[in-house]
Protein backbone atom coordinates (compact mmCIF):
# COMPACT_ATOMS: atom_id res chain seq x y z
CA UNK A 1 0.00 0.00 0.00
CA UNK A 2 1.34 3.71 -1.17
CA UNK A 3 0.75 6.37 1.03
CA UNK A 4 -1.62 8.77 -0.28
CA UNK A 5 -0.48 11.44 -2.85
CA UNK A 6 0.01 14.59 -1.23
CA UNK A 7 -2.13 17.48 -1.74
CA UNK A 8 -1.50 20.44 -4.08
CA UNK A 9 -0.75 23.04 -0.86
CA UNK A 10 1.10 20.29 1.08
CA UNK A 11 4.96 21.13 1.34
CA UNK A 12 6.92 17.73 0.50
CA UNK A 13 10.31 17.01 2.01
CA UNK A 14 13.16 16.94 -0.01
CA UNK A 15 15.40 13.94 -0.31
CA UNK A 16 18.04 15.50 1.90
CA UNK A 17 15.76 16.44 4.33
CA UNK A 18 14.18 12.77 4.97
CA UNK A 19 17.65 11.71 4.84
CA UNK A 20 18.03 13.93 7.58
CA UNK A 21 15.26 13.24 9.57
CA UNK A 22 15.87 9.23 9.49
CA UNK A 23 18.86 9.82 10.77
CA UNK A 24 17.89 11.94 13.80
CA UNK A 25 15.03 9.45 14.37
CA UNK A 26 17.94 6.34 14.08
CA UNK A 27 19.64 8.18 16.63
CA UNK A 28 17.00 8.96 18.63
CA UNK A 29 15.89 5.19 19.02
CA UNK A 30 19.57 4.23 19.71
CA UNK A 31 20.04 6.48 22.40
CA UNK A 32 16.57 5.44 23.81
CA UNK A 33 18.51 1.76 23.53
CA UNK A 34 21.01 3.03 25.42
CA UNK A 35 19.75 4.95 28.40
CA UNK A 36 17.77 2.02 29.23
CA UNK A 37 20.69 0.00 29.83
CA UNK A 38 23.60 2.35 31.43
CA UNK A 39 23.06 4.83 34.25
CA UNK A 40 22.57 8.51 33.03
CA UNK A 41 26.38 9.21 33.46
CA UNK A 42 28.36 6.37 31.95
CA UNK A 43 30.07 7.59 28.76
CA UNK A 44 27.89 5.62 26.08
CA UNK A 45 24.54 7.48 27.60
CA UNK A 46 26.78 11.28 27.08
CA UNK A 47 28.23 9.92 23.33
CA UNK A 48 24.74 8.76 21.97
CA UNK A 49 23.24 11.85 23.79
CA UNK A 50 25.63 13.96 21.94
CA UNK A 51 25.13 12.74 18.70
CA UNK A 52 21.68 12.78 19.07
CA UNK A 53 22.14 16.51 19.92
CA UNK A 54 24.34 17.53 17.82
CA UNK A 55 21.59 15.92 14.51
CA UNK A 56 19.19 17.96 16.38
CA UNK A 57 20.50 20.90 16.70
CA UNK A 58 21.74 20.72 12.77
CA UNK A 59 18.06 20.68 11.86
CA UNK A 60 16.89 22.64 14.51
CA UNK A 61 19.65 25.27 13.49
CA UNK A 62 17.70 25.86 10.21
CA UNK A 63 15.35 27.64 11.81
CA UNK A 64 12.18 24.66 11.32
CA UNK A 65 11.33 22.46 13.95
CA UNK A 66 10.87 18.86 13.39
CA UNK A 67 6.98 17.86 13.87
CA UNK A 68 6.29 14.45 13.38
CA UNK A 69 3.57 12.71 13.24
CA UNK A 70 3.16 9.02 15.82
CA UNK A 71 1.37 6.32 14.41
CA UNK A 72 1.41 2.79 15.99
CA UNK A 73 3.90 1.61 14.41
CA UNK A 74 5.68 5.12 12.23
CA UNK A 75 7.69 8.35 12.64
CA UNK A 76 6.05 10.28 9.83
CA UNK A 77 7.41 13.90 8.40
CA UNK A 78 5.64 16.03 6.17
CA UNK A 79 3.74 12.96 5.51
CA UNK A 80 6.08 10.91 4.62
CA UNK A 81 6.76 7.78 6.73
CA UNK A 82 10.38 8.36 8.34
CA UNK A 83 10.85 5.34 10.67
CA UNK A 84 8.33 2.05 11.11
CA UNK A 85 8.93 -0.36 13.65
CA UNK A 86 6.33 -3.60 12.95
CA UNK A 87 7.49 -5.31 16.39
CA UNK A 88 5.02 -3.61 19.02
CA UNK A 89 6.90 -5.04 21.68
CA UNK A 90 9.59 -3.07 21.03
CA UNK A 91 8.28 -0.42 18.86
CA UNK A 92 9.62 3.43 19.70
CA UNK A 93 6.28 4.86 18.04
CA UNK A 94 4.12 2.65 19.35
CA UNK A 95 6.23 3.53 22.71
CA UNK A 96 4.28 7.02 22.09
CA UNK A 97 1.19 6.32 20.44
CA UNK A 98 -0.07 3.80 23.36
CA UNK A 99 0.08 6.27 25.91
CA UNK A 100 -2.16 8.61 22.79
CA UNK A 101 0.57 10.47 21.60
CA UNK A 102 -0.41 11.99 17.95
CA UNK A 103 2.38 14.70 17.39
CA UNK A 104 5.94 15.10 18.82
CA UNK A 105 7.74 18.78 18.04
CA UNK A 106 11.32 19.57 18.15
CA UNK A 107 11.72 23.20 18.21
CA UNK A 108 14.51 25.66 17.05
CA UNK A 109 16.59 26.73 20.40
CA UNK A 110 16.56 22.89 22.11
CA UNK A 111 19.40 22.71 24.79
CA UNK A 112 21.43 20.11 25.54
CA UNK A 113 19.50 20.08 29.43
CA UNK A 114 16.05 20.10 26.80
CA UNK A 115 16.81 16.69 25.54
CA UNK A 116 18.53 15.37 28.44
CA UNK A 117 15.11 15.73 30.39
CA UNK A 118 13.49 14.71 27.49
CA UNK A 119 15.67 11.70 27.36
CA UNK A 120 15.18 10.97 31.10
CA UNK A 121 10.97 10.99 31.32
CA UNK A 122 11.65 8.60 28.22
CA UNK A 123 13.73 6.36 30.57
CA UNK A 124 11.31 6.29 33.40
CA UNK A 125 8.43 6.08 31.65
CA UNK A 126 10.19 2.67 30.70
CA UNK A 127 11.39 1.35 33.69
CA UNK A 128 8.52 2.52 35.99
CA UNK A 129 5.81 -0.45 35.99
CA UNK A 130 3.60 -0.59 33.54
CA UNK A 131 0.05 1.52 34.30
CA UNK A 132 1.89 4.19 37.26
CA UNK A 133 2.55 6.58 34.56
CA UNK A 134 2.91 6.91 31.20
CA UNK A 135 5.47 9.19 28.32
CA UNK A 136 2.40 12.02 28.25
CA UNK A 137 2.32 12.18 31.71
CA UNK A 138 5.62 12.63 32.25
CA UNK A 139 5.86 14.71 30.09
CA UNK A 140 2.98 17.08 30.98
CA UNK A 141 4.46 17.24 34.68
CA UNK A 142 7.92 18.54 32.89
CA UNK A 143 6.84 20.90 30.40
CA UNK A 144 10.24 20.70 28.41
CA UNK A 145 10.72 24.35 26.70
CA UNK A 146 11.52 23.24 23.23
CA UNK A 147 9.80 20.18 22.86
CA UNK A 148 5.98 19.59 22.79
CA UNK A 149 3.71 17.29 21.50
CA UNK A 150 -0.09 16.57 20.94
CA UNK A 151 -1.69 13.91 22.78
CA UNK A 152 -5.55 12.65 23.82
CA UNK A 153 -6.84 10.50 26.69
CA UNK A 154 -8.49 8.41 25.12
CA UNK A 155 -6.34 6.34 22.81
CA UNK A 156 -10.22 5.24 21.11
CA UNK A 157 -10.90 8.93 19.99
CA UNK A 158 -7.61 9.41 18.46
CA UNK A 159 -8.85 8.41 15.22
CA UNK A 160 -11.84 10.34 14.83
CA UNK A 161 -10.19 13.32 16.25
CA UNK A 162 -7.50 12.75 14.07
CA UNK A 163 -9.96 12.46 11.02
CA UNK A 164 -11.57 15.42 12.13
CA UNK A 165 -8.43 17.75 12.68
CA UNK A 166 -6.40 16.19 10.14
CA UNK A 167 -3.73 15.89 13.16
CA UNK A 168 -1.78 13.24 11.62
CA UNK A 169 -2.52 13.29 7.83
CA UNK A 170 -1.58 9.40 7.29
CA UNK A 171 -3.99 6.20 7.75
CA UNK A 172 -3.88 2.92 8.32
CA UNK A 173 -0.04 0.72 7.45
CA UNK A 174 1.51 3.98 7.96
CA UNK A 175 -0.38 5.95 10.86
CA UNK A 176 -3.64 5.49 13.17
CA UNK A 177 -5.16 2.52 12.02
CA UNK A 178 -7.97 2.52 9.96
CA UNK A 179 -11.22 1.50 11.06
CA UNK A 180 -13.17 -1.18 9.07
Amino acid sequence: MEPPAAAANEVLPDKDELVQVRAILKSLAQTITVIKLYPAGHDHVRRYRDDLYDRLNGFLGQDRPLDLGIGENAFTYLGQVVYQDDNLQKSLPYFFFKDGMLRLSFLPGLTPADLQDFLALIRDAFLQASGSADVVDLMWQKEIEHIRFFAFDLIDDAEEIRDAFGVDGQAGRHGVPAKA
